[in-house]
């Protein structure tokens, strides 16, 4: 989504991409890998479906997108119809400059020239390349050599924006220039020195040129006067200069220079990551090394070229597709497009890298949905590829109706090419939620949900007959495919494949009569657990044995294994439970219970490395926590345990929204269980507009630390401080709105000990809108790196900060997000961040006993706010106290301790820097704390 008047020619720093320069400048910025010129090998295609190979290279990511043909430029964007109105037709603008070295015969003389090779390259796979078109270079810098006699057009990028040059050698005349625009409505000429094309409601600009000397030791000197537009009334744009050096060479440059952004504390590493319209379901993960992956879903209607100049209608054009890339220490390596003629939604990733099977069956593996019958298949050789779906279930090569999608899968190798692709589903909707890969036994693992299936094999083979592929496996694995149940609305899935030959291992449903959901899985000691959410009432749920093979009922399984572990069967009012359950290495139900209430489910799960499983359960409700303590409840309440040392978030006093983090030992005995992140909504209501793929939250560890992100909405929280770290103390959106959401991340070290938390996002300049959003969709750990992942409508945001090129060469700089008018637009860029976590604090600094009470106070030195930890023995009152050094009382805090550990963040940002005394008083209780304020 972009805004409508666009300073086209913007120089803004950014970092170097290559050695050097082809044309000196005098104050030399590198150029952006998102604006790069890309060379067309048959992947461009206009808005009627005809290859255009007329247009010999254009650009990815920048905007507007820019095509270039032998004769000139053409600049295009598409304007969505209007979503609130059925049918409503998307408009193609398209406005050409031509460099006219005739002017008569308006021709163009150049030829075209690239330089300066890209580091990366891209894939496409799409219905118009079925072969594939791969190992697309791009390079920084095209050149129009002799545009005119003796004058040659040099474009060039910054992290902003495309950038040109009108560069005039000895013996060449400035008066020779000559740009015929073709297709805007009127032409401006403005006060300010810039050019204004006026299309459809879409401003398009060419800034204010300045002009600058090249002598024969190639030194540059700017001149003293500034070039000036001129227009004929007609589309013809000539350019009038003043005196020079005719021995020289004179440059005009187009645009001026910003300061260059450095990273902020520890966050290292933020940009914008996608073109005009919609970037979402944004999902990142670790490979080997230093490289990362990333997947998105990503719509982009300007990638095709408009037939026409002026205005044109597209038919079908508005649909995903995926993008996949891999970045190596912040700069990318390759990016490949996939998908059909309909909507292909990215949903989940995982990384094989480094794993025995990666050479046969590929690196990195994406899943997601897919509404299109003509995906081009992969190159795997069929013994590595048992299984095989190649159309959507029973759909007999006909494309689908838009609102019925299969699961997808695919895989790609260490250069972005496509290995294996196989459709995953019955003749319903089918959804691949999460994937997950056993390194050390090389199997692949898809969980997700059917909604609505009657038609079910037992087959390992790929199904040709509508029905949706289930396997029951040879040990008599737990095998449920739920036909009798007429009323079912969903059911959850999980299937297993073993990754050297793509066999299928074993397929299961698993719920019961109402809507289920599973949206995570992972594995320990080749234990399968999966969680999520299941919208069965009391009268819907079943208790099997442990371990059990078959579930026959339409109630939900659950299994109680009599050994300790927690179990609740208990339902709520609210009819929409997280659950997470195991299955052993014969693939039996040993284990499945409730957790509470959850809107999204249990939203994600990981072992650390004490072998204790750590869980986050997405939008619970604070009414419907039960009371502390490690049992289950007949309620059917959320569990909350505090134990006493680890860290405990409070209930707030009025209703609101929260996450819940909570850990569970070897044996499955609940140790701990957090609200966290409160939101002033409630969100219980209805799901979210996201449910297909949308990740509320994430949660990962690296050893034994936690990371765990979520979105918020308007209310403040406390943030935590770090020494390094970097902190956004509030809501940058808007900070009483509940429309408007920011990141919010948490660090809690190996103690489990909240060590650092801060919001993260921006909002919109000017702030006209009624929403302004950042998610984080996906987060993994490449130590000693944390990169975060989202998507965003923000343009004031924290997603502009490029690291130079000095120091990480070829870095990956995208600062620009630009912003639509329409009131129906709600187009969202994706966002990468990278944070540096090794310097993060690792434990509590420093501890205050008094009798049964103990206090820590950390980080100190305080910047904004710090957390203070009391543990007490019992439930008492005290008073939280601050001083001044001259022992004037600042401020009292009343609060009523529980027995455990009580956790506070104190806000400290209205203090002046110096040192304080805090003080917690009692019954038999007196603690001093010292605190020094930065």
């Amino acid at each position: 989504m972009k805004k409508n008047c666009i300073l086209l020619l913007l120089l803004a720093a950014a970092h170097y991409c290559t050695a050097q320069s082809t044309l000196p400048e005098p104050n030399p910025q590198a150029p952006s890998n998102a604006n790069f010129y890309y060379e067309n090998k048959g992947q461009i295609i206009d808005n009627a479906g005809n290859l255009r190979n007329d247009v010999l290279y254009y650009t990815e990511q920048g905007f507007p997108k820019t095509f270039l043909m032998q004769e000139g430029i053409a600049f295009t964007r598409t304007m969505v119809g209007d979503t609130a109105q059925a049918n409503a037709p998307d408009t193609a603008l398209r406005i050409d400059m031509i460099f006219a070295c005739d002017r008569e015969k308006e021709i163009s003389c150049a030829q075209l020239i690239p330089y300066e090779e890209a580091k990366d390259h891209l894939n496409y796979y799409l219905p118009h390349c079925p072969n594939g078109v791969t190992d697309v270079n791009g390079y920084a810098r095209i050149v129009y050599e002799n545009a005119y006699p003796d004058i040659d057009v040099h474009l060039y990028s910054n992290s902003v924006a495309m950038k040109m040059y009108f560069v005039v050698k000895p013996g060449g005349d400035p008066d020779q220039i000559a740009l015929l625009f073709q297709g805007q409505d009127s032409i401006a000429l403005l006060a300010n020195g810039s050019l204004k094309m006026f299309l459809n409601n879409w401003e398009l600009s060419l800034a204010q040129a300045y002009a600058y000397e090249i002598d024969n030791a190639n030194n540059t000197n700017v001149l003293g006067w500034l070039p000036a537009w001129n227009h004929n009334g007609s589309g013809t744009v000539t350019v009038a200069t003043a005196n020079y050096n005719t021995a020289h060479t004179l440059v005009l440059a187009i645009g001026s220079e910003t300061p260059q952004p450095l990273g902020v504390a520890n966050m290292d590493w933020s940009v914008y990551y996608g073109a005009d319209f919609l970037q979402s379901e944004a999902r990142i993960c670790s490979g080997q090394g230093t490289t990362v992956y990333h997947a998105m879903s990503h719509w982009d209607p300007n990638r095709y070229f408009a037939a026409q100049n002026g205005v044109t209608l597209p038919v079908g054009n508005t649909h995903y597709d995926w993008y996949i890339s891999q970045f190596d220490n912040t700069a990318r390596q390759w990016g490949t497009y996939y998908g059909g003629s309909k909507l292909d939604q990215v949903a989940a990733l995982a990384s094989n890298a480094g794993g025995s099977s990666s050479a046969n069956t590929g690196v990195v593996w994406v899943a997601g949905i897919t509404c299109s019958n003509d995906l081009i298949p992969g190159t795997v050789l069929p013994q590595y590829a048992q299984f095989y779906q190649d159309k959507d279930a029973g759909q007999g090569g006909t494309p689908m109706p838009h609102s019925k999608f299969d699961g997808l899968l695919a895989s790609f190798d260490n250069l972005g090419k496509l290995k294996y692709k196989t459709y995953f589903g019955g003749t319903s909707d089918d959804i691949i939620k999460y994937l997950h890969i056993d390194q050390q036994q090389q199997y692949l693992y898809l969980v997700g949900n059917t909604k609505g299936s009657n038609n079910f094999s037992n087959s390992p083979n790929g199904q040709t007959n509508g029905s949706f592929p289930l396997y029951s496996g040879p040990n008599n694995n737990f095998y449920f495919k739920n036909q009798k149940c007429a009323v079912d609305r969903e059911d959850g899935f999980i299937a297993q494949f073993r990754l050297r030959d793509m066999s299928l291992v074993w397929s299961t449903l698993f719920g019961g009569s109402g809507k289920d959901n599973i949206v995570t899985v992972t594995t320990k000691d080749d234990i399968v657990y999966i969680g999520g959410q299941t919208w069965n009432n009391n009268g819907g749920l079943n208790e099997s044995p442990s371990p059990a093979s078959a579930h026959s009922t339409c109630s939900f399984p659950l299994s109680n294994p009599n050994d300790g572990s927690f179990f609740q069967n208990s339902n709520n009012s609210y009819n929409k439970n997280m659950f997470i359950a195991a299955f052993n290495d014969k693939r039996k139900l040993v284990w499945s219970t409730l957790l509470g209430f959850s809107v999204e489910g249990l939203m994600d799960i990981s072992f650390n490395s004490k072998g204790q499983l750590l869980c986050l359960g997405t939008y619970n409700i604070s009414s419907q926590y039960a009371p502390q303590g490690a049992a289950p409840n007949s309620l059917g309440l959320t569990p909350l345990y505090n134990n006493g040392h680890s860290y405990f978030q409070a209930l707030p006093s009025t209703p609101a929204s929260t996450n819940t983090l909570m850990k569970f030992s070897p044996d499955r005995r609940l140790l701990w269980s957090t609200p966290l992140a409160f939101n002033n909504t409630t969100s219980s209501a209805q799901e979210t507009d996201f449910s297909r793929s949308f990740r509320a939250a994430n949660l990962v560890l690296d050893g034994d630390r936690i990371y765990t992100t979520t979105h918020i909405a308007g209310i403040n929280l406390s943030v935590t401080a770090a020494n390094g770290a970097y902190l956004q103390a509030q809501n940058a959106s808007n900070a009483g709105g509940t429309t408007q959401w920011d990141s919010y991340i948490m660090s809690l070290d190996a103690h489990e000990q909240l060590t650092w938390s801060t919001y993260f996002g921006g909002g919109s300049t000017p702030n006209t809108m009624d929403y302004e959003h950042d998610f984080p969709t996906g987060l993994c750990v490449q130590y000693p790196y944390l990169y975060l992942t989202g998507q965003t409508n923000s343009t004031n945001a924290p997603y502009i900060y490029c690291i130079p090129g000095s120091m990480i060469p070829n870095s990956y700089c995208d600062q620009a997000y630009y912003m639509g008018t329409q009131p129906y637009s709600a187009n969202y860029d994706a966002f990468i961040s990278r944070f540096k976590i090794d310097g993060l604090p690792t434990g509590i600094k420093e501890g205050r006993k008094s009798g049964d009470i103990t206090c820590t106070l950390y980080p100190n030195p305080v910047q904004h706010s710090t957390h203070l930890g009391i543990s007490s023995n019992k439930n008492r009152p005290v008073q939280i106290q601050i001083y001044d050094q001259n022992g004037r009382l600042l401020r009292s805090i009343p609060q009523l301790l529980h027995a455990g550990l009580n956790a506070f963040n104190l806000d400290c940002s209205a203090l002046p820097a110096g040192r304080f005394y805090i003080t917690i008083t009692g019954e038999n209780v007196h603690i001093t704390h010292k605190m020094t304020k930065l």
